[in-house]
């Protein structure tokens, strides 16, 4: 009984493999070695430039929008009080740029909360309603939730600069204007 042996195919076609092989190795066999390191080089150079770019937009000047639940109480809050007119009345001014600013910042959107924090102290400001309301604090909160920790420095002092003139107008009726203070001072060492 004799063994059959496997014929090789005398089919001499070069696989898909080995064709496209052979069609790089045609193009690159006129280049110098030196030359083909210099043109990959180039290449993942320009490929890195390019991600490089991309990196940086998306992490500099892209900034996202934030996703807002509309069933969020926050976002109904803030549409209601946009549909809104601004009350004329000081007082009622003061409440309604702030709620907003509030809202926003639940919202975590810090740019739209400082404009109505910056709206509601102007009018405190321009009304002359400081012994009721002021911001100050709550601009330096927003700033260190926005991540500008030098800002929040900044109206932090100018908060801890308004109680104590508060405190040597008011020497009798201090309230609990320290206690603000030393917390305050407490944070802004540790900024």
């Amino acid at each position: 009984m004799t063994k059959k042996v496997p014929q090789p195919t005398t089919d001499k076609s070069p696989t898909r493999t080995r064709q496209v092989f052979l069609g790089i190795r045609g193009v690159v066999e006129g280049y110098s070695r030196r030359t083909l390191i210099m043109i990959v080089v180039g290449n993942l150079l320009l490929a890195a430039g390019v991600i490089g770019g991309v990196w940086y937009y998306y992490g500099y000047h892209h900034k996202p929008k934030v996703q807002v639940d509309e069933e969020n109480g926050d976002y109904r809050r803030v549409q209601k009080l946009k549909s809104q007119s601004v009350p004329s009345d000081p007082m009622s001014q003061v409440v309604y740029y702030s709620q907003l600013a509030q809202n926003y910042s639940s919202l975590k959107q810090y740019d739209q909360a400082l404009q109505n924090f910056f709206l509601a102290q102007s009018s405190v400001e321009r009304n002359k309603l400081q012994d009721s309301f002021d911001f100050t604090r709550a601009i330096g909160d927003t700033y260190l939730a926005q991540g500008n920790k030098a800002k929040a420095k900044e109206y932090y002092n100018k908060e801890i600069d308004r109680l104590t003139k508060y405190i040597q107008q008011h020497p009798d009726n201090p309230g609990n204007n320290q206690d603000v203070i030393n917390d305050l001072q407490a944070q802004v060492q540790k900024l």
